[in-house]
């Protein structure tokens, strides 16, 4: 692709409607994957504690407190009861497992999106080459 008008490809009008249109891209697809990834991320609450007690007859009251977060993205609750040995750190764990199974592969898949972009800056960045007539 050569514009005849001119010997310096940087100076052809194509090069900077080039420069000029990979300009108005490369931050939008620099930043899109990073704020897809937040947006999901945002579904998965942190670790509540739900403090309850029931009466079982003849017993009486009983420990029903769990600890709990959500992923309102799928129709996932979690619940961890504390008498079946649960505590924060255990659940704070379960949640972290739950975000890297969803987070991680999600933003392995965007990566692509950011290398284009890292592209983008360098070829706008990089004169084209001077053309021999």
């Amino acid at each position: 692709m050569r514009d005849p008008e001119v010997n310096d490809p940087n100076d052809s009008s194509w090069a900077k409607t080039y420069v000029e249109t990979a300009g108005n891209f490369i931050s939008y697809v620099g930043s899109q994957p990073d704020k897809i990834v937040s947006e999901r991320a945002a579904h998965i609450t942190p670790v509540a504690f739900a403090q309850r007690t029931r009466n079982v007859p003849p017993a009486g009251p009983v420990d029903a407190s769990f600890w709990w977060f959500e992923d309102r993205a799928w129709p996932l609750r979690r619940e961890m009861p504390r008498r079946a040995g649960w505590d924060l750190q255990k659940a704070k764990d379960q949640r972290t497992n739950h975000y890297r199974i969803v987070i991680d592969p999600l933003t392995k898949a965007l990566d692509p999106a950011k290398e284009t972009a890292r592209h983008w800056q360098v070829a706008r960045e990089t004169p084209l080459p001077q053309v021999e007539t």
